[in-house]
């Protein structure tokens, strides 16, 4: 408080000197007489009002204008905020102590609101997750509501649909993970599984999607064991084949392609007949993105999430596309994360 300190000495001595300079300019306007007349005389009672007085007002106008108008401002401004209104900003004028306080509330609001998205953020991002896994579990449930089922055929959808509903557990929990990844710089990527048996339980996943719209797929997979973090890799896998079965036209096809070297693993994921333009392009990653130039195509969250992941486990994504031709992205992981 060393400056707030050093504005209340000065305005204290201020009024000093005016509550001392206005008593002798009163004595000398009246001439000379004795001091015991002068002390008890109404000149000097008038002249001591008048400079208490007038010393009271400067300081009173000083202290207001220094400290108590700035402080009401951020009273207000903090009112505000309780009520929810993060957009408030109070205007920091100076380097004091009062100042700095107002900077660091205007930080604060910023990052209050970033945290209001945040948690926004998070809710679309689980309605986003949400629909595939619940779509499954309707399609089966429709097709158990089928007179002319057999019972393998009962016995399959049942157990698809009780994996998926598995699935949906599992996928909250990765979810809260997902979350988790922009507070922290440590993951678990010490986990050894079947990266191509983990691609074929997606496209299983995801098998009444593509069957409904007569799409081929075109399988090039090779047995590759990779060490990393298995739950999000699958949420990578699930979102980026759910936008090219979402996007691609009935009777077209998907292409997933998985090779290897001694240090990195590359994962190839096409699909045909449609594409983004070059504007676009840029811009797939960014949260909520919409591609409207290409039928309307929203590819929202998905993208977003599987640029963050693919980030943490110090891999690499990149698109390519050409409108209305094709749409591919090629992810490179390393093999192991020491």
């Amino acid at each position: 408080m060393k400056k707030i300190t050093l504005k209340i000495i000065f305005l204290v001595v201020i009024v000093f000197l005016v509550s001392t300079i206005i008593p002798r300019f009163v004595i000398r306007l009246t001439g000379e007489f004795p001091e015991r007349d002068l002390i008890i005389s109404d000149v000097f009672f008038i002249g001591v009002l008048i400079s208490v007085g007038l010393a009271l007002v400067i300081f009173t106008i000083m202290m207001n204008h220094v400290i108590v108008k700035r402080i009401k401002k951020l009273n207000e401004a903090t009112e505000k905020v309780t009520q929810g209104d993060f957009d408030v900003n109070v205007e920091a004028r100076g380097s004091d102590e009062i100042s700095s306080l107002i900077k660091h509330f205007n930080v604060m609001t910023k990052e209050l609101k970033s945290n209001e998205y945040l948690s926004k953020s998070f809710v679309r991002n689980v309605s986003h997750e949400m629909r595939t896994p619940l779509a499954a579990i309707k399609g089966y449930a429709d097709l158990l509501l089928q007179d002319e089922l057999s019972k393998d055929e009962i016995i399959e959808y049942a157990s698809i649909i009780s994996d998926t509903a598995q699935s949906l557990g599992i996928l909250s929990h990765n979810i809260l993970e997902i979350s988790k990844l922009e507070s922290s710089n440590i993951i678990q990527t010490n986990q050894p599984f079947n990266l191509s048996e983990q691609i074929r339980n997606v496209i299983q996943f995801m098998q009444l999607q593509w069957e409904n719209k007569n799409v081929e797929l075109d399988l090039d997979l090779d047995e590759i064991m990779i060490e990393s973090n298995k739950p999000l890799l699958y949420q990578v896998w699930k979102n980026l084949f759910e936008n090219a079965t979402k996007y691609t036209p009935e009777n077209q096809k998907i292409k997933w392609v998985l090779k290897e070297n001694n240090q990195y693993i590359y994962v190839t994921l096409t699909n045909y007949g449609v594409g983004v333009t070059p504007e676009d392009l840029d811009q797939l990653f960014n949260l909520f993105y919409t591609a409207e130039h290409t039928s309307s195509h929203g590819f929202g969250v998905g993208l977003s999430i599987v640029k963050k992941i693919i980030d943490k486990l110090s891999g690499e994504i990149k698109i390519s596309s050409e409108e209305n031709k094709y749409f591919s992205v090629d992810v490179t992981l390393p093999k192991t994360l020491k």
